[in-house]
C-alpha cells in the first residue's frame, strides 16, 4: 500500500498510513494523559540541512534535517520541507509562504509542505503553523534559501491518499525559527559538483556511502571510479552486476527447486507494463532480475518471493508467454504480479491459458533499494 505524494518523506511513512492510525492515547508533560488544550514543548530543533530528493517529471523537490531533541522520550525524529508545483506547473516564491493557510493546511494539497517523523512510521507530524520567507522559487533554481519562522508541527495520522488528519491526543511541537541555504547536491558528495546528476557517466564512491549519483539509475551510463571494469555503483558501493540482468540472460528455473539471488548492482530495466492491476499494481523501479520456466497450460502454479533483505521491499512478476522479446521496455504481456507487503516475502498463483516459456521478474518498488532473495516455482 502507498501514500499518494511522492517523496522521501512520504514514502517512510507508509507504515504509519498502511499499519497505524496513530490512534491511541499519548502521555504528555510527565506523565499526565493529554485530555485539553495541547501544551507544545519548545525542546526541538534543527540540526544540519542537507537535501532529500527530487523528481524531475513533476517538479517535485525537498530537503531535510535530523530534528535535535525528541518527544516522551520517543524516537529520534527527521524533518522535510518539501516543494510541489501548482497544476499547471508554477513556480513557488520568492516571498511569504503561510502555512495554515487553506492550500497548505493538509498534506495532501500543501505546496509547501513541513513533516517530522521517525524512521518506524510510528509518530508523523505536519505543520499547524508558521511562515516560510522564500529568497528564490526552489523549484525553478533547485536551490533552497528560506527562513522558517513560528513554526508549529502537530501530531498527524496520513492516509493512503495523503490526507494529513490531527490527533485529538497526540502532542505537537514549536521549533525554532531557522535559515536555509542548500543546493541541490548531497553534503556527503565528495567528488566534484559538476558530476552529480550530471546526465553522462555514474559516479561511484563519491558519497561517503550516504548517498548515490543519480546518474547511477541509467543503465546506459558509463561507471567510474571503480576498479574492476564493468561493475555497477549500488548506494554508493561498486559491485558485480547480476548475470541474469535481463530476459535475454534469464536464469532458468527447475519447477519445485529453490534459488537465491539479488538485485543488488542490477539495471533499471523492466519498469512500464509491470504496475498494471493485473500486474503487481505498483510501479517498480528498482534494479530487476530474470528467471525463466516452461509452464504448461491448465495447471496452477504459485511463484513465490521469501528470505527477502529487510531492506529491500521487492516485487514479483510474471510475463509471457513468448521469447524474451516479451521483456520489452515497456511490458505488456504481464499475466499476474504480487507486491502485496513491504519489506516482506511475496507470492501469487496463475493457472497459464497457453503453454510456453515464462519470465519470473524480480523487481523493487524503490529505485535506490535491492537486496538478496529465494525464489520458488511450484505446482500442486
Amino acid at each position: 500500500m502507498r501514500i499518494g505524494r511522492v517523496s522521501l518523506a512520504a514514502l517512510l511513512l507508509v507504515s504509519a498510513a498502511c499499519g497505524d492510525d496513530g490512534g491511541g492515547i499519548h502521555v504528555i508533560d510527565g506523565g499526565n494523559v493529554d485530555s485539553g488544550p495541547k501544551v507544545c514543548s519548545t525542546a526541538l530543533s534543527l540540526g544540519t540541512p542537507d537535501f532529500s530528493s527530487e523528481n524531475k517529471t513533476t517538479g517535485y523537490i525537498s530537503w531535510g534535517a535530523p530534528v535535535v531533541g525528541t518527544l516522551t522520550g520517543g524516537p529520534a525524529l527527521d524533518m522535510t520541507i518539501e516543494f510541489y508545483p501548482a497544476m499547471p506547473a508554477s513556480g513557488i516564491g520568492p516571498g511569504a509562504i503561510d502555512l495554515a493557510s487553506p492550500e497548505n493546511s493538509n498534506y495532501d494539497t500543501c505546496r509547501v509542505c513541513i513533516l517530522a517523523f521517525d524512521q518506524a512510521g510510528t509518530h508523523t507530524y505536519f505543520q499547524k503553523s508558521g511562515t516560510v520567507t522564500l529568497t528564490e522559487d526552489p523549484l525553478s533554481t533547485r536551490h533552497l534559501k528560506a527562513t522558517v519562522t513560528n513554526l508549529v508541527v502537530e501530531e498527524v495520522s496520513i492516509d493512503q491518499m495523503s490526507h494529513s488528519t490531527p490527533i485529538p491526543t497526540g502532542e505537537c511541537a514549536t521549533i525554532p525559527d531557522k535559515t536555509f541555504d542548500e543546493d541541490r547536491i548531497p553534503n556527503a558528495w565528495t567528488c566534484p559538483l559538476t558530476d552529480w546528476d550530471s546526465g553522462g557517466s555514474c559516479n561511484c564512491l563519491c558519497g561517503n556511502g550516504m548517498t548515490m549519483d543519480p546518474d547511477c539509475l541509467t543503465p546506459a551510463n558509463t561507471v567510474t571510479n571503480c576498479s574492476t571494469a564493468g561493475q555497477a555503483c549500488f548506494q554508493d558501493t561498486c559491485v558485480a552486476k547480476p548475470a541474469n540482468d535481463t530476459c535475454t540472460s534469464a536464469t532458468p528455473l527447475t519447477l519445485g527447486t529453490a534459488v537465491n539471488g539479488t538485485t543488488v548492482g542490477a539495471d533499471h530495466n523492466y519498469d512500464m507494463g509491470l504496475e498494471t492491476a493485473t500486474c503487481t499494481g505498483y510501479a517498480q523501479k528498482g534494479g530487476d532480475v530474470a528467471y525463466s520456466i516452461t509452464l504448461a497450460a491448465g495447471t496452477a502454479y504459485t511463484v513465490s518471493l521469501t528470505n527477502t533483505d529487510p531492506d529491500w521491499d521487492g516485487s514479483i512478476s510474471l510475463v509471457g508467454p513468448g521469447t524474451d522479446a516479451v521483456c520489452s521496455a515497456a511490458i505488456t504481456a504481464c499475466v499476474k504480479g504480487a507486491d502485496d507487503t513491504e519489506y516482506d516475502s511475496e507470492t501469487f498463483s496463475y493457472t497459464p491459458t497457453a503453454a510456453g516459456t515464462y519470465y519470473v521478474i524480480v523487481d523493487g518498488y524503490y529505485q535506490y533499494e535491492g537486496g538478496t532473495f529465494t525464489l520458488t516455482v511450484t505446482s500442486p
